[in-house]
């Protein structure tokens, strides 16, 4: 049979269930991040355009993690339907050897570890920061449409507003008039002659903007019973609108997860904390398209010595796979940020080990010789399947 026709059909086999894998994961990841998506339709009344530029950008971000994910359990799910119906054994039969056989694995690996790279160096950081700053924008725009003449808006969780006047295109305001919550200091009452509600898009904050107007306050104190008259020619207040629509992060500092490649490497020559945490997600961008190729290393061996488990087998020992490799890797960047452990002590050590723990892994496999961790895995899993038979026979 030729070659190139054998590659094809393992391609074919491999990559439907790849596929699969990376919608399933993707909107398992994405469920935590739905019901936020799903609050801010029902609750805030944010438009189906606005919400599906949402879902895109933030979608992007969690391709870095779906695809290496759904690269390792496509392919055991793939290779072991294979065995399973001893189709590997004919390609063996006619001469076909596992190294000829992992090429086409190879080669959808390379494939994954260049697209995780593009999504996890330069498309993933642009996503989150495009998703905050539309969801800035979002959180502006329906500020101002909420704000209505001759109404108390009670839309703001520290204040409500009044306003004699409103300009519906440029949202100017007159004849404003705002009780303003400050915890135990008491409620502060604001009267100004105009106004307007302003975004910050390099601070990611929104900002109510008050002009000539005074601000009047009794003390909590009920034995002095001073009050107070501040007059003002400005005077901004940052309305809180919950914790779906804007958040605490909106005013802080770009993190780290959200630069540029070279806003990165500039920050990584600080030597404070922050500097830290930029050599951490710098190293941890550079070994992401690493994770596919890596898992390639062991799909063939796991999906080859896990035959006895069924299906079933493949997918737990693809799982143990991953979950070992998260642990490690934010371990790893756990030790960087926080323990100042240089990148190339973490990182670099855990995926050399990897790729040593693959290689003699695949080894064993092209040799047909069997590798105890690959057999004790098998057995786990049929004691699991055994285990569990007898209570569902019991009940």
């Amino acid at each position: 049979m030729p070659r190139n026709i054998i590659n094809r059909y393992l391609v074919r086999e491999l990559l439907t269930p790849i596929l699969l894998c990376l919608l399933v994961f993707t909107l398992v990841l994405m469920t935590g991040r739905l019901v936020q998506l799903a609050d801010l339709v029902i609750n805030k009344g944010v438009e189906a355009a606005s919400l599906l530029t949402l879902l895109s950008t933030m979608l992007l971000p969690f391709m870095a993690i779906a695809l290496p994910l759904a690269f390792l359990m496509g392919g055991l799910i793939g290779l072991g339907r294979l065995c399973a119906d001893n189709e590997i054994t004919a390609l063996r039969a006619t001469g076909v050897g596992l190294l000829n056989m992992a090429r086409p694995v190879f080669a959808l690996a390379l494939i994954c570890a260049l697209l995780t790279a593009l999504i996890a160096m330069w498309v993933a950081p642009w996503g989150k920061r495009t998703f905050k700053a539309t969801l800035l924008e979002m959180t502006r725009s329906k500020a101002s449409i909420s704000l209505q003449k001759h109404l108390f808006i009670k839309q703001f969780k520290n204040l409500v507003l009044y306003a004699d006047h409103l300009d519906e295109r440029s949202g100017q305001m007159t004849g404003i008039f705002i009780v303003e919550t400050q915890g135990v200091e008491g409620p502060l009452v604001i009267f100004a002659d105009s106004g307007r509600l302003v975004s910050n898009p390099q601070e990611q904050s929104i900002t109510l903007q008050l002009y000539d107007g005074a601000m009047h306050r009794q003390e909590a104190d009920a034995t002095t019973g001073a009050y107070q008259v501040i007059r003002f020619n400005r005077y901004d207040i940052r309305p809180n609108l919950g914790t779906t629509m804007t958040a605490p992060k909106f005013a802080q500092r770009i993190s780290p997860n959200e630069m540029t490649m070279g806003s990165l490497w500039q920050a990584t020559q600080s030597g404070d904390e922050r500097g830290w945490a930029a050599r951490a997600e710098l190293h941890s961008r550079l070994c992401a398209p690493l994770a596919p190729i890596l898992f390639a290393l062991f799909i063939l061996p796991f999906a080859m010595q896990t035959q006895r488990s069924g299906s079933s087998g493949g997918f737990t020992a693809g799982l143990l796979i991953y979950l070992i490799y998260y642990l490690l890797t934010s371990a790893a960047a756990t030790l960087a940020t926080e323990l100042h452990i240089h990148p190339a002590l973490s990182f670099w050590t855990l995926h050399l080990a990897f790729l040593l723990t693959g290689l003699y892994l695949l080894r064993q496999s092209a040799l047909e010789r069997p590798s105890w961790l690959l057999v004790e895995i098998d057995n786990g899993v049929l004691f699991i399947k055994q285990r569990l038979g007898r209570r569902n026979a019991h009940d």
